[in-house]
């Protein structure tokens, strides 16, 4: 494999392409001043791996950073490109595995087929837009689910909360604002119910400490006693529902 520079004038690199033997992957490269190493993580908008880098480091280093780690750029932009759901594949919804199924055919909204029974999630209509139609309707169940956790958490600390909104953030999964807006990734509903409680109760938490000191992990935990183990789903396994493209 060998590397070529995005740009070939003295201006910093932007990108790096990577040219392994299932071909070229281009790699965001991007200063932090802020940055204490080279981290590498996936852009869940965009598909491509992105390498943070601090300042000084030298281009040799990057370079052997993003050799040192070939296998794992090669699987995670592999899994990006097939994640985009079809009809007979599985999604989550609530931490359980749901076969989808367009059917091409009216309605135009989503149901449980049999109640659920068999764990069957149909997408009517046009089957071009089911993957749209799939994601509107796991954005307003979400945004249910994660309103009625918010407005519970919120009454047993005794705050408030100006408003609640959804989006698909690249690498969060919630957000509390100094003006009370907790924003919510609407991915959540695809985690188990436990997952999403800890995250409403986390950025409910921020009302009472903008911050992560002990005060505020005291909060977490009041309201989410098991948030640990909680917290560590989030990190080994929160990634691949940012992947799922619809």
């Amino acid at each position: 494999m060998w590397f070529s520079k995005s740009k070939t004038q003295k201006s910093p690199v932007t990108s790096i392409t990577l040219n392994t033997v299932t071909g070229p992957i281009t790699i965001d490269v991007r200063k932090n001043k802020r940055a204490k190493k080279l981290i590498l993580r996936m852009d869940t908008k965009s598909g491509l791996p992105v390498v943070t880098i601090p300042d000084g480091a030298k281009q040799t280093q990057v370079k052997e950073f993003l050799t040192n780690h070939i296998d794992w750029i090669t699987d995670q932009t592999n899994i990006f490109k097939n994640s985009s759901l079809q009809t007979g594949d599985v999604i989550c919804f609530e931490g359980q595995e749901h076969r989808l199924e367009y059917s091409n055919t009216p309605p135009r909204k989503v149901w449980f087929a049999n109640d659920n029974q068999d764990r069957t999630i149909i997408v009517g209509g046009p089957i071009d837009q089911a993957g749209k139609r799939l994601e509107r309707w796991l954005r307003k169940t979400a945004s249910e689910k994660l309103t009625c956790a918010s407005s519970y958490y919120a009454e047993t600390l005794g705050v408030n909360y100006s408003r609640i909104s959804i989006g698909d953030m690249k690498t969060r999964w919630g957000s509390c604002s100094s003006k009370g807006t907790l924003r919510f990734n609407w991915r959540l509903i695809m985690a188990p119910p436990d997952i999403l409680e800890y995250v409403a109760a986390h950025e409910v938490c921020h009302l009472l400490e903008m911050n992560h000191s002990d005060r505020f992990w005291a909060h977490v935990q009041s309201c989410r006693p098991e948030y640990q183990k909680e917290r560590a789903w989030l990190r080994s396994s929160g990634q691949s529902l940012m992947t799922i493209r619809l």
